[in-house]
């Protein structure tokens, strides 16, 4: 999966004047790993994300997606997850 997102930011261009993306980690329960505005607020480099993304610890448990998409409505796609209002979003 990780190889996965790392391939993901490359092929879409992750970057600040680009393709924002967001990171919600779940299996019994589901968090906020990288929020929209996170990348572009405190700089990170593409490396850096490669980083964040090589760090994310394995979820253990049962995967439970309902608690990933309802985490991601609550927190993520909020003006203060970093949403922006003029870009479509994907989910």
């Amino acid at each position: 999966m990780k190889r996965f997102l790392g391939t993901l930011v490359r092929v879409f261009e992750v970057r600040p004047g680009g393709t924002h993306i967001a990171i919600v980690v779940y299996g019994t329960n589901a968090q906020v790993a990288l929020t929209l505005k996170e990348f572009v607020s405190s700089r990170l480099t593409v490396s850096d994300l490669r980083k964040r993304i090589d760090s994310l610890p394995r979820q253990i448990g049962l995967r439970f997606i309902d608690k990933a998409l309802r985490v991601t409505e609550r927190e993520v796609f909020t003006k203060a997850g970093g949403v922006r209002n003029n870009v479509p979003k994907v989910c």
